[in-house]
C-alpha cells in the first residue's frame, strides 16, 4: 500500500511540474554570434544587428535579438554590388543590419582631425557621443568629410552604420592635417593612437 501511495505522490509531482513549465511564459535570451579574428591588433569592437524587415533609414525599427560582435583592426570593407561578395558576409552580414563600431583613441596635444565615411547606405558618426556628421537614409557610396577639434587625452569614437538592400560599402579613415596622408580608422600614427582591446 505504501509503495502504492508513494508512486501515485510520485506521479502527481511530475504532472505538476509539467503543467507549470507548460504554463510559464518562457524567456528567450540570444546570445551575441563571436568572430575571432588572427589580426595581432584589434583596435575596433563592431556589434552588429541582423534585421528581419528593409531597412531605409536610421529611423527604421531596431531588434537587437540577432546579435553578432568582432574584433578588427580598422573600419575598410570597400563597397560591394553583391553582399556575398562584401567583407560584412565573413561575419554573416548581407542585408538589412545595423553595425555599431566602437574605439578608443588618444592625441598628445590639440589637433584638428578630419574624418572621411564612405558609405552605402547611411551612416553616424560621433566622438565623445556627439555627433559630428552623418547621413542618414539610403544612398549610393558616396563619401562625408568633417573636421573636428580635438583636445589632448583619451577619447571614443563611434560609427554606426546601416545597410538596406542593394550595394554594400562603408570605409573610414582620418588624417591630422590637410597635408597629410589618409588612415584607415584604427590604425595609430604618432599623432593619434588608438587602444588595442587585446591589451584592454
Amino acid at each position: 500500500m505504501l509503495n502504492k501511495i508513494n508512486m501515485l505522490a510520485i506521479i502527481a509531482a511530475f504532472l505538476t511540474i509539467f503543467i507549470l513549465i507548460k504554463t510559464i511564459e518562457p524567456v528567450h535570451v540570444i546570445p551575441a554570434v563571436w568572430y575571432f579574428t588572427d589580426n595581432k591588433i584589434n583596435t575596433i569592437h563592431m556589434t552588429a544587428f541582423r534585421q528581419d524587415h528593409t531597412l531605409t533609414g536610421f529611423d527604421s525599427p531596431r531588434d537587437t535579438g540577432d546579435r553578432i560582435s568582432a574584433y578588427l583592426d580598422r573600419i575598410t570593407f570597400g563597397n560591394q554590388e553583391d553582399p556575398k561578395d562584401s567583407v560584412f558576409s565573413k561575419f554573416g552580414l548581407y542585408r538589412n543590419f545595423f553595425a555599431d563600431f566602437t574605439t578608443l583613441f588618444s592625441l598628445q596635444e590639440q589637433h584638428e582631425v578630419t574624418f572621411s565615411v564612405h558609405s552605402d547606405d547611411g551612416f553616424r558618426l560621433l566622438v565623445d557621443d556627439k555627433e559630428m556628421a552623418g547621413f542618414f537614409i539610403d544612398r549610393v557610396y558616396e563619401e562625408t568629410q568633417v573636421k573636428v577639434s580635438i583636445a589632448p587625452g583619451d577619447h571614443t569614437l563611434l560609427l554606426q552604420y546601416f545597410q538596406g538592400e542593394g550595394f554594400v560599402g562603408l570605409d573610414a579613415f582620418y588624417r591630422i592635417a590637410d597635408n597629410d596622408e589618409w588612415h584607415p580608422v584604427g590604425e595609430s600614427t604618432p599623432y593619434l593612437m588608438f587602444m588595442d582591446f587585446n591589451n584592454e
